[in-house]
């Protein structure tokens, strides 16, 4: 598994240099560009706002989630299904297996 870039992830709403665009739909990190959800002509510029937020809250959600495993682990049985869902979609998000 490779590490992410470390968070904070942010959405990028100005632009550094006053002759770029900027319309909310790029994602950085102090290391750099995250992602670029700029709308390819197919998808409304709301759409790939969404998307923008959505991956630059990735990083806090993966660590919260984190979190919730492993209160959820501490119920003794209780809240199994919720493990495993929880197990997935981490494993989905770090490359590993659940």
């Amino acid at each position: 598994m490779s590490k992410h870039a470390p968070g904070p992830w942010y959405v990028v709403t100005k632009a550094a240099n006053p002759y770029w665009r900027c319309d909310g739909t790029e994602v950085s990190s102090e290391y750099g560009r995250i992602a670029d959800c700029g709308s390819d002509g197919m998808r409304a510029l709301d759409v790939c706002q969404a998307n923008a937020r959505l991956i630059a809250a990735a990083s806090e959600l993966l660590d919260a989630l984190t979190m919730v495993r492993d209160y959820v682990v501490t119920m003794k049985g209780r809240g199994h299904e919720y493990q495993v869902a929880i197990d997935a979609a981490i494993a989905k998000a770090t490359g590993e297996q659940a």
